[in-house]
């Protein structure tokens, strides 16, 4: 499987472009709870345009004449709002990643820091891998990691609550960015899977005026009907995709405070600007952003033992090249989605797929 993530920031900036160039938007206010219109100018899209080139000339070596194409980003020139910026952009990352790049291949390549919530420990790179494959609680656990998926993060519901409802999960421990970091906060609930499927899906979701506000709805449901001690916290690494002293990080939490910090790591790790929440996000005063942003936002200490996708079934049953969250970042408009048939979907693919999945979970644990 491919996580192809600079082609992911390539459509997260078309449907931020696309979606909002000429519509009034409300974005909640964290602090007050109150919410506050905005409408889309030609300098919050030029601070867009330029924030999306500087993190890729970062991370994925875009070429200065690009990046320097902001500085006339006006209404003058009209000529840039088309797909022309977008196709300048795509074909030069194609070039520069043509070679086809496997999950197995962005793990082995893969640089992140660790940071433990409770403790306070930050470990760079090095340091967290041999931190980790030494911790007596994780050294003998396999990870199951669980991708992005936009609003298929409900799709994924199923499927992992079907994993729960017939699996012993205790030799693992779980890893998700975006959709996949919620979805994995669900895995390490203690009680009965279907009673958060019940509690969260119901019609105060499907009314949801956008994105951000579903996240904060489904934040409330769980601190209001749950408390830390129903998650088994310490099994839990969040991937967010950070932005501090001009550097882009992929920085993987765990063992976090409480439910509520756990719960506020997931909303970060969703951070899509202005289409998730306003254009910047702080998760313990640093600028966060999406773990699909970044190329491998997973633990990686070793392989997973599975990959959790919405479309996982067609790289098992066929071998066929699944699609990646490239492919995830359309995912994005509420409108296209019943949550309840997205659930249902996913428990039933799942449940169809159990010899795949026995595979997996019925093996003995080395």
């Amino acid at each position: 499987m491919r996580l192809s993530s600079i082609y992911t920031n390539v459509i997260y900036l078309q449907e931020i472009l696309n979606t909002y160039l000429t519509n009034r938007f409300k974005v909640k206010n964290n602090k007050n709870n109150k919410y506050k219109e905005y409408k889309m100018n030609w300098t919050s899209i030029s601070k867009i345009l330029m924030m999306f080139l500087f993190v890729n000339r970062i991370q994925y070596g875009l070429p200065k004449k690009l990046v320097g194409m902001t500085s006339v980003f006006n209404p003058k020139y009209n000529s840039l709002l088309d797909n022309s910026i977008l196709s300048s952009g795509f074909q030069c990352i194609q070039k520069r990643h043509s070679h086809r790049h496997t999950m197995s291949h962005w793990y082995e390549l893969s640089k992140q820091n660790y940071i433990n919530r409770k403790t306070r420990l930050f470990l760079s790179n090095e340091q967290s891998n041999i931190y980790l494959t030494q911790n007596d609680f994780i050294k003998d656990k396999k990870i199951i990691s669980i991708s992005p998926g936009g609003l298929k993060g409900f799709y994924l519901m199923g499927v992992v609550t079907f994993i729960k409802e017939n699996y012993n999960l205790d030799p693992f421990i779980f890893s998700g960015a975006s959709a996949g970091a919620w979805n994995a906060l669900f895995m390490v609930f203690k009680k009965e899977p279907i009673e958060v499927v019940t509690n969260i899906i119901d019609d105060s979701i499907k009314k949801a005026a956008s994105i951000s506000e579903l996240e904060h709805i489904m934040k409330y449901k769980l601190l209001t009907n749950y408390k830390t001690e129903d998650f088994d916290l310490k099994r839990l690494f969040i991937g967010i995709t950070t932005f501090s002293n001009f550097k882009v990080n992929t920085n993987i939490f765990s063992d976090f405070d409480d439910l509520e910090d756990a719960l506020n790591c997931c909303i970060a790790s969703s951070h899509i600007p202005l289409v998730t929440g306003g254009i910047t996000n702080k998760y313990h005063n640093v600028y966060a952003f999406d773990g699909g942003f970044s190329k491998y936002p997973y633990l990686n200490i070793t392989k997973p033992v599975l990959h959790i996708t919405p479309s996982m079934w067609e790289l098992s049953n066929n071998g066929k090249k699944a699609p990646d969250i490239f492919s995830y970042s359309t995912l994005l408009s509420k409108g296209k989605y019943d949550f309840m048939e997205l659930f249902d979907s996913g428990y039933k693919d799942a449940q169809a797929n159990k010899e795949f999945l026995d595979s997996i979970f019925l093996q003995k644990i080395l």
